[in-house]
C-alpha cells in the first residue's frame, strides 16, 4: 500500500537573500506546525520531520532529495541544516526539499534530547541561530487540509484489502481498523534516511478517541518511508459516531495535535452539528463551500475577556469551508483547542494554551460574512425587539451582536428573522432553559482532587460540560472536557482524566488551575431559504480559580 507523505511542496519562490533567514518560531513539525506562539523553542523529536520557515533558505526553484537522504541535497543548492548543542556535538539534518522559503529534512535518531541551536546554510551564507528543544518525542499528525488541524489523514479498513480514506462523505465505522500518519513518535532503531522497515518506537503511544484511551496495535515506523510514523488501532464500538470524532495521539508524556476522524455507522452518513446532508458534505470534502446561519445566546460572558460578566446574542450568516467549519466548531476558533461539544458520557483531554474563561466571539476566520447583506431582527420570549448592531463595530469581524446586562437571557423562545438576496428569508428559535448553577460550588482558590470526583448543579439545558485546565511551566498544560446530560444534575470526571493534569514541579511558582462548568443547548433551525445549515446555541456556565492536588 502506497501512502503519499506530503510535507509542503508546494513552495512560493522568493529571492534569495544574501543570508538565510529563519522566521521566530519558524521550525516545526512537519504534520502538526506546533509553535510555543512564535517564541523559538518549538519542540522537536528524534527520528521525525521537521519543516523550516523563512527567507533565503534554498533555491527559487525547489530541490528535492530521493532516498536515500543526504545531509545535502544534490546538485548546486548547497542547503544544509545544523542542530549545535550549546556544549557539545553538532549533527547534520537529512534533507528532504529545499526551497526560497521553506526547507524540510528528518532529525536523526541519534540526536539527545536537550535544547540546540538550529541554523541553514546556503550558497556558503549562514542563518543566525534559531533556538529549539529536541524532546523524546513529539507526535504530529498528517490531516487533509495539509495545515495540521481538521479531518485526519488516515486509511480505514474493511479488510486487509479493502481499505478507504475517510472524509466527511466516507465516514469511518465504529470497529474498523484504523491507520493513521504522522511523525514525532520518537527514535528508533532503523534507518532515518532510508526505508526502515516495520520498527516500532519505544512508547508507549495511546491513542484517544474522544477522549477514551486505546491502545494501538502498531506504531513505529512506515516501512517504506524514513521519518513517517504509522499507527494502527481499532475504534471503539461503543464509539458515540459524529462527523468530527475526536483523535489525539500520546507518547512518552507528549500530545499530538487535536485532529478529528468522521465515524458513523458502516454505511450510513455521519451527523453533522450543523444539519449538513450528504451534498453538503461531499461538496466541502471536494474544496467547496457552504452556507450556515448561526444563533447564539451567552449568558454571562466576559466581552473581551476580561471585565464584569454580561449576557450576549448572536446573529450572523456566512459561506464556510471546511476549514472554517472546523474553526468555527473549536473553542476561541483554534482549531488545536478542545471542540465545542463533545458526546454525552464522554470525556476529552487536550494540551492546553491558557486559560479560556468565556466563550471567543472572533468571526475573523468563520468564512465570509454575509450578514452585511441582511436584515436581522431578534425578539425575546415577550414579544420585544432586540436591538443588534454590527459585529465588525464590535470587534467580531462580522455578523451581529447585542451586549446586554447579565440576568437579560430569561428562559423562553428567543427567535431570529434574517433575509437577504444571498440566503432568502431565514427564521429561527432559540429556547432557553435556566441558566446553570453549581450545587455548593468550589470557591475560588480551593483545592480540587485529583482523583474520581463528582459535580452537581441545577437548571441548564442539553448538555453541561465541566471543564478544567492545569498549566505549569515545568511539566505542560492540559485541559479536560467531560459532557454530561443536564438533566442528571451531576456528574462524574474520572481520575483516569483527573489524573492525568499536570502538578508543578518542586519551585514552579507559575502555575495556575481552572474549573469551570458550561451548560449548553445546541441545535439546528433548519435549511430554510438558501441555508445548508445553522447552529443554534444557548450557553451558561461560570468558572473559579482552583488548586489541583
Amino acid at each position: 500500500m502506497r501512502v503519499r507523505l506530503f510535507l509542503m511542496l508546494s513552495i512560493a519562490a522568493a529571492a534569495a537573500h544574501a543570508q538565510p533567514k529563519i522566521q521566530s518560531g519558524g521550525v516545526v513539525n512537519a504534520a502538526s506546525y506546533f509553535s510555543i506562539g512564535g517564541q523559538g523553542f518549538n519542540p522537536i523529536a528524534p527520528g521525525s520531520y521537521f519543516v523550516i520557515f523563512g527567507s533565503g533558505l534554498g533555491p527559487s526553484t525547489l530541490a528535492v532529495g530521493s532516498l536515500p537522504f543526504g545531509t545535502a541535497l544534490p546538485g548546486a543548492t548547497g542547503t544544509s541544516v545544523t542542530f549545535s548543542s550549546l556544549n557539545g556535538p553538532s549533527y547534520k539534518a537529512y534533507l528532504y526539499y529545499a526551497g526560497a522559503t521553506q526547507v524540510s529534512g528528518i532529525l536523526p535518531s541519534n540526536v539527545p534530547p536537550q535544547q540546540y541551536n538550529v541554523t541553514v546554510t546556503y550558497n556558503g551564507v549562514t542563518s543566525k541561530p534559531e533556538p529549539v528543544f529536541v524532546t523524546p518525542a513529539n507526535p504530529g499528525l498528517f490531516t487533509r487540509n495539509q495545515a495540521g488541524f481538521g479531518t485526519v489523514k488516515a486509511q480505514a479498513f474493511r479488510s486487509a484489502t479493502d481499505y478507504f480514506e475517510p472524509t466527511l462523505s466516507a465516514p469511518a465505522a465504529p470497529g474498523q481498523v484504523i491507520a493513521l500518519y504522522g511523525t514525532g513518535l520518537g527514535a528508533a532503531n532503523a534507518p532515518d534516511n532510508a526505508a526502515p522497515g516495520a520498527v516500532q518506537v519505544k512508547g508507549p503511544v495511546t491513542v484517544y478517541v474522544n477522549g477514551e484511551a486505546v491502545t494501538p496495535a502498531y506504531a513505529g515506523r512506515s516501512p517504506q518511508y524514513p521519518g513517517l510514523d504509522q499507527i494502527n488501532f481499532t475504534l471503539p464500538t461503543d464509539l458515540a459516531p459524529g462527523c468530527y470524532t475526536d483523535l489525539v495521539v500520546g507518547v512518552a508524556g507528549f500530545s499530538s495535535n487535536v485532529v478529528s476522524i468522521p465515524t458513523a455507522a458502516a454505511g450510513a452518513t455521519c451527523t453533522h452539528p450543523l444539519g449538513l446532508n450528504a451534498a453538503a458534505l461531499a461538496k466541502l470534502d471536494a474544496g467547496g463551500t457552504v452556507n450556515v446561519g448561526l444563533l447564539a445566546l451567552f449568558s454571562g460572558i466576559q466581552a473581551g475577556g476580561s471585565g464584569s460578566p454580561q449576557d450576549a446574542a448572536v446573529a450572523a450568516i456566512f459561506t464556510m469551508n471546511a476549514d472554517n467549519v472546523v474553526q468555527m466548531l473549536r473553542q476561541g476558533g483554534n482549531p488545536n483547542q478542545s471542540p465545542i461539544r463533545l458526546p454525552a458520557g464522554s470525556c476529552g483531554l487536550w494540551d492546553a494554551n491558557g486559560p479560556n474563561r468565556s466563550p471567543d466571539l472572533d468571526f475573523t476566520t468563520w468564512g465570509t460574512d454575509l450578514s452585511a447583506a441582511s436584515a436581522i431582527t431578534l425578539t425575546n420570549p415577550t414579544g420585544k425587539a432586540v436591538s443588534l448592531t454590527s459585529g465588525a463595530a464590535a470587534g467580531l469581524g462580522g455578523g451581529f451582536i447585542a451586549l446586554l446586562p447579565q440576568g437579560t437571557l430569561v428562559p423562553g423562545a428567543w427567535t431570529l428573522a434574517a433575509s437577504s438576496a444571498t440566503i432568502g428569508t431565514v427564521g429561527a428559535t432559540v429556547t432557553a432553559p435556566p441558566v446553570v448553577s453549581w450545587t455548593g460550588p468550589p470557591q475560588d482558590g480551593a483545592s480540587v482532587p485529583r482523583t474520581a470526583t463528582t459535580f452537581s448543579w441545577t437548571g441548564g439545558g442539553g448538555l453541561v460540560n465541566v471543564v478544567g485546565q492545569a498549566q505549569t511551566s515545568s511539566n505542560g498544560s492540559k485541559e479536560f472536557t467531560c459532557a454530561f446530560p443536564a438533566t442528571d444534575g451531576k456528574g462524574t470526571v474520572p481520575a483516569s482524566v483527573l489524573g492525568q493534569l499536570p502538578l508543578p514541579a518542586p519551585g514552579d511558582s507559575n502555575f495556575a488551575g481552572v474549573l469551570a462548568m458550561l451548560a449548553d443547548t445546541y441545535g439546528t433551525f433548519g435549511t430554510p431559504g438558501k441555508l445548508d445549515g445553522s447552529m443554534t446555541i444557548f450557553a451558561s456556565g461560570g468558572a473559579h480559580a482552583v488548586v489541583w492536588k
